[in-house]
């Protein structure tokens, strides 16, 4: 199955949120759609661009686990391929009648280490279910006694006690600054880009006639 020609994938946060997410934590089939199942911190955001199948536009999707920073906290890891995603801001509410089912969150990406960084215009926003929206067996569950009990023993902790979410939905895009930039250039020349020169209009024979108005004097005009 696939989209129909001039169909794209571009569902509202809403609709992410209610339609997939849920439904896909609560293990309900889904609509249509072209959302991945990829661990976007596996991989640099421009690998994931080279092989994504990119039919929803300039937007990339994926459903992804979300693991912990460290055995004791619920941060979540942020560590990637050659770089990190750093999150901005705060959280924005994804609200469904005036109630919150859920939080959007936006990341940038850095290339390099966080003491040796450099920003890119990479952009993730991820979606992440509130626990009262879903039934809480759909949560990972966190043990602070068996956490603790591993700690003291110097033990690692096994992957489900580090699993922060069984899934949250990632949304990925190049940011364009084209359209920027060509407003700070036209606003940075200012009166200077105003041609003195009358306009060049090509004539019905094709040739460069260059045409100019005249203004007459009312005083002048022919009775």
């Amino acid at each position: 199955m696939a989209f129909s020609s001039g169909y794209r994938f571009n569902p509202t946060d809403e609709e992410l949120v209610v339609d997939y997410l849920k439904n896909k934590i609560l293990k309900n089939a889904l609509p249509y759609n072209i959302i991945q199942e990829i661990n976007p911190y596996d991989y640099h955001p421009q690998q994931l661009y080279n092989s994504h199948e990119k039919e929803g536009g300039k937007f990339m999707y994926f459903f992804t686990p979300r693991d912990r920073k460290y055995p004791h906290g619920n941060r979540p890891k942020r560590q990637a391929v050659d770089g990190f995603w750093k999150a901005r801001g705060v959280d924005f509410p994804v609200t469904i009648n005036n109630i919150k089912v859920a939080s959007k969150r936006s990341l940038v990406y850095y290339n390099g280490s966080n003491k040796n960084s450099t920003k890119t215009n990479w952009i993730m926003y991820e979606y992440v279910m509130d626990q009262h929206s879903t039934p809480a067996a759909s949560k990972p569950t966190y043990s602070k006694t068996s956490q603790a009990a591993a700690s003291r023993s110097n033990a690692t902790p096994d992957d489900s006690n580090m699993k922060l979410d069984d899934w949250v939905l990632c949304k990925v895009y190049l940011k364009n600054h084209k359209s920027e930039n060509k407003n700070q250039a036209a606003s940075s020349s200012g009166a200077s880009s105003i041609s003195s020169e009358p306009p060049q209009m090509k004539g019905n024979d094709g040739g460069g006639a260059i045409c100019s108005r005249i203004l007459i004097p009312q005083s002048q005009w022919p009775q």
